[in-house]
């Protein structure tokens, strides 16, 4: 019994320290958008939700968050639907019903089927005005879409409180911590410890549906908070490179994304860049309490207008150091 205790523990131990990673195939097919899925180059199937008019003619391709998929985007594209706004959200790879839930796709395979998304929407809707919105770690895919893609067919990118703490911007404790998981136990899961005094909204009803959705990661692998955090890393080291008419957006009340990071991101940003600071936002700007205010500018924005929120005044107020890491 015990060596045979013993090798089951070492099964485990190595099985714990295992790396997965579901990067894209080779390009077989046009990508394309049904009713109920994105097909990418790879001809992989990912669920897809549309809101909005067949006709048309300004067009969002959104990309959910962290843990999160296309639901998350249910109350803003429904009142985008009202303003005649078409939205298109696919699950990313690894998320929501998406093929190897919890299992890191990688960045460039999270990229290149943003840009196929894109391009597949665009060729549906081809006189239509096209915009790229991301919402915190798909702003950073979003942002590196755009980027990395001169050739990118969207009219502007909008980028709602992107996730870009980049491994320098972390505590040396941290980047160690995340070294040593990523070399030695890429497989372990993490959940967030209970107790956990940050807060993503102040929405309840919000962070409730998160809660009780099974859809909705609670926690990740070792070698998917890696990724994750090479992924933000790049985003914020390509903020300087953004030329395309770009909305970025965070709440004062920020805490998943933390000030440090934040802030040096904004001071990347060419001066070009138009961003609004929400005085009653937090990290889920589009499902806040204050949400409506974000949707409509971000309706007002794709057409060219002023933000009705005053947003991105010149008195803008700066995002408060509450984040508890």
């Amino acid at each position: 019994m015990t060596k045979l205790a013993a090798a089951v523990v070492a099964m485990l131990l190595l099985s714990g320290c295992v790396a997965r990673l579901q990067p894209a195939g080779p390009s077989i097919a046009t990508p394309q958008v049904a009713p109920a899925t994105f097909i990418t180059t790879d001809g992989t199937a990912l669920p897809l939700r549309v809101w909005g008019p067949a006709d048309a003619r300004t067009v969002i391709v959104a990309l959910h968050g962290f843990g999160d998929y296309s639901q998350g985007f249910e109350r803003a594209a429904r009142a985008w639907d009202a303003a005649g706004i078409r939205t298109y959200a696919y699950d990313q790879r690894g998320f929501g019903q998406a093929p190897n839930p919890t299992i890191w796709a990688g960045t460039d395979t999270l990229i290149a089927d943003a840009v196929a998304a894109v391009r597949a929407v665009h060729a549906a809707h081809p006189k239509a005005k096209l915009f790229l919105l991301g919402e915190s770690m798909g702003g950073s895919v979003a942002l590196l879409a755009t980027v990395r893609t001169q050739s990118l067919p969207i009219d502007g990118l909008c980028l709602m409180a992107p996730a870009v703490w980049g491994e320098r911007t972390m505590p040396w404790h941290y980047q160690l911590a995340l070294e040593l998981g990523r070399r030695f136990v890429p497989g372990w899961f993490l959940e967030p410890p209970k107790g956990l005094k940050i807060r993503a909204s102040d929405n309840p009803d919000a962070l409730r549906e998160l809660r009780d959705d099974p859809l909705v990661q609670k926690g990740a692998r070792v070698d998917t908070t890696a990724g994750l955090v090479d992924l933000m890393g790049a985003a914020l080291d390509a903020a300087p490179r953004l030329a395309r008419p770009t909305l970025v957006a965070y709440g004062a009340h920020e805490q998943i994304v933390p000030k440090k990071a934040a802030d040096e991101f904004l001071e990347l940003l060419p001066s070009r860049i138009q961003v609004a600071i929400y005085k009653d936002g937090w990290h889920l700007l589009l499902r806040d309490r204050q949400a409506a205010t974000v949707w409509r500018d971000v309706v007002n924005w794709t057409q060219g207008s002023a933000l009705p929120s005053g947003a991105d005044g010149p008195a803008k107020v700066h995002i408060e150091p509450t984040a508890q890491y």
